[in-house]
């Protein structure tokens, strides 16, 4: 399963600024001190973890302040970044963790990942608020929705990117390819969707569904002015 990325994710979220600096991040050392807790962690072992933190986290100080600045990113050098961090996190967690503290481990990160996805997910949920005019329950029951929905298109394009290592031979393979890729897509929103038909009322869904088409038209144009 493609995890993406928990460990990277926090690390951007939480990290900025290096946890070792002379302002220590408190979001970051509350981090580490739980997991310190969890792993049942020696201070050597700790004191190996905040260096290695405080290492990867300044190396993504600068794509840190650009997305708090609301810069633009470079989306895919951004992603690229991100995986090379985690790598990194990753081979410094498996020297420094024994055999059952690394189980342990597993299962924070698969812990972190449902965390990240939520909170996804309910940023998500948030925006359609307003326009749908949704109640409470309506929002704690979409976030779940929208989370799932998250995480599947989010290790699928990761799946179709792996593919690309390995490009078609001819025009036919391109698009079979392509066709599998919409299927895969539409098989991943229409389960969502049927989710959230559920939970929508009437006049909810065709409003959600007018949102929708107004997002297809934009990313559109958007992409035929890049061309």
């Amino acid at each position: 399963m493609v995890r993406i990325i928990a460990s990277a994710s926090i690390l951007i979220c939480l990290l900025a600024g290096g946890a070792l600096a002379a302002e220590p991040n408190p979001a970051a050392m509350k981090m580490v001190m739980d997991w310190k807790a969890r792993l049942q962690l020696t201070d050597a072992q700790q004191d190996a973890l905040l260096k290695l933190v405080d290492e990867l986290g300044t190396k993504l100080d600068p794509l840190a302040e650009k997305i708090e600045a609301g810069e633009e990113v470079d989306k895919k050098a951004a992603i690229g970044q991100l995986k090379t961090v985690q790598a990194e996190f990753e081979s410094g967690m498996k020297q420094l963790l024994t055999p059952d503290q690394q189980k342990e481990w597993e299962k924070i990160q698969t812990e972190i990942h449902g965390l990240i996805l939520n909170q996804v997910g309910a940023k998500q949920v948030a925006k359609l608020k307003d326009p749908l005019k949704l109640s409470d329950a309506q929002l704690q029951q979409c976030v779940p929705v929208m989370a799932k929905k998250t995480g599947e298109l989010m290790e699928y394009f990761s799946e179709v990117q792996e593919k690309k290592s390995d490009p078609p031979r001819n025009k036919r393979q391109e698009r079979r390819a392509k066709i599998s890729t919409v299927r895969g897509l539409k098989e991943i929103t229409g389960e969502a969707d049927e989710a959230l038909r559920k939970i929508f009322t009437d006049d909810q869904w065709k409003q959600y569904e007018a949102i929708q088409e107004q997002q297809k038209a934009a990313l559109k144009a958007k992409m035929q002015q890049g061309k």
